[in-house]
């Protein structure tokens, strides 16, 4: 049960620069997609390596508001200053290095809706960007774009978007908070310990959206036990309940144990084992509409060993038990650190997070009907 995995990723990628020494780097997603190619992902199933085009400004604005792009013009002529608090830094061209990210995703959602297998878009997931500015290194929010424009050019009417981030996706969660078609379901380290702050269990959605929004806190040190119990117990019944005609989902890999701006501890197993369901779940209630974006990650090796992974799982390839050798030496000549060797990684645990876990569960399905399975009264049924 598995159609093709399209990837798509030029170098025009890259263009999204904040400069040396900023933690963003598009380089992690370059050698990514050279492992993939090194253990033969584009040799079975059908699955390709695709070019990418720029998106437009008409794109941008399916999400963001018109005088933010306009500001954003103005900072790429000029290349100075900061797009948000500081995190984001202006540079000569950052608009249309983010439009080709945005056009990337949004060929890949075409893909997805015309029906010809799974994409994945590695250079995106800026799941930060809001309406009207920039935040945590995300200039545009291209995720939420591309659910606007499932929305309003497909027609699609109930779709999941996906965050296993581990920073909350604030962007996309509060863009359509009181919007009862989406269902978002976001996995993050607690607000109250990490970026951005927020994404707190109590927040449901807003007016005839509640209960579609699905916040799973996870406190630092949360390891694999903790994700698949949230997984099997809310988040696995909520998509089946709610039967969306598409899934998005942001792939974040700095929830991975060893990331340097985070402290949540998943090994590689979680992230294989949740898309594997995830695909599944797809081909079950959504049509096969599947739709995986990149997103954080500041440790290279780990980034480098999920994104090959999960697009494996969902490609239909074999993974080999070690990492070619020629790749490894790329990425030391990169990065000037040791490369990783194997796919395989022990599964990790942690007993006080999986407690605080287990309560998230209980709270969210006291507060969202879709948690315990049931289809809201507010869920239409077109």
């Amino acid at each position: 049960m598995s159609g093709p995995l399209h990837v798509y990723y030029g170098r025009e990628i890259l263009l999204y620069d904040f400069g040396p020494g900023h933690p963003f780097n598009q380089r992690r997603v370059e050698l990514s997609v050279r492992l993939m190619e090194a253990c033969g992902l584009f040799e079975g199933n059908g699955n390709t390596l695709r070019p990418i085009q720029k998106g437009t400004r008409d794109d941008a604005l399916l999400f963001h508001e018109p005088g933010y792009i306009d500001f954003l013009a103005r900072a790429s002529e000029t290349g100075r200053g900061v797009l948000d608090q500081g995190d984001t830094p202006a540079f000569p061209g950052c608009l249309d290095a983010a439009l080709w990210g945005v056009g990337a995703t949004l060929e890949a959602l075409d893909t997805v809706m015309s029906g010809d297998g799974h994409a994945f878009s590695p250079g995106g997931g800026w799941h930060h960007g809001y309406r009207d500015h920039a935040s945590g290194f995300c200039i545009l929010n291209d995720g939420a774009i591309a659910l606007a424009a499932a929305r309003e050019r497909f027609g699609i009417k109930r779709a999941l978007y996906l965050d296993i981030d581990v920073h909350h996706g604030d962007g996309v969660f509060y863009g359509f908070y009181g919007d009862g078609w989406l269902l978002d379901v976001d996995f993050h380290q607690d607000g109250r310990t990490l970026f951005p702050g927020k994404g707190f269990v109590e927040e449901v959605g807003g007016g005839d959206a509640a209960g579609t929004k699905l916040n799973i806190p996870l406190l630092p040190g949360a390891s694999d036990d903790a994700a698949f119990l949230a997984w099997r117990e809310v988040a696995v019944p909520a998509i089946r309940a709610f039967r969306p005609e598409l899934i998005v989902v942001q792939c974040g890999a700095d929830a991975h144990e060893g990331d340097p701006l985070a402290m949540l501890e998943w090994s590689l197993g979680a992230y294989t084992e949740i898309i594997a369901s995830v695909h599944t779940l797809a081909h079950e209630v959504s049509g096969g509409r599947l739709l995986l974006l990149g997103g954080g990650g500041y440790n290279p090796a780990n980034v480098c060993l999920v994104w090959p992974a999960i697009a494996h799982a969902v490609g239909n390839v074999p993974l080999p038990e070690r990492v070619p050798e020629p790749w490894r030496q790329s990425f030391e000549n990169t990065y000037g650190v040791g490369a990783p060797e194997r796919f395989s990684e022990p599964p990790t645990s942690a007993t006080r997070p999986l407690r605080a876990a287990a309560r998230c569960v209980e709270d969210l399905r006291r507060l969202s009907p879709l948690a315990r399975g049931e289809k809201p009264a507010s869920l239409s049924d077109e």
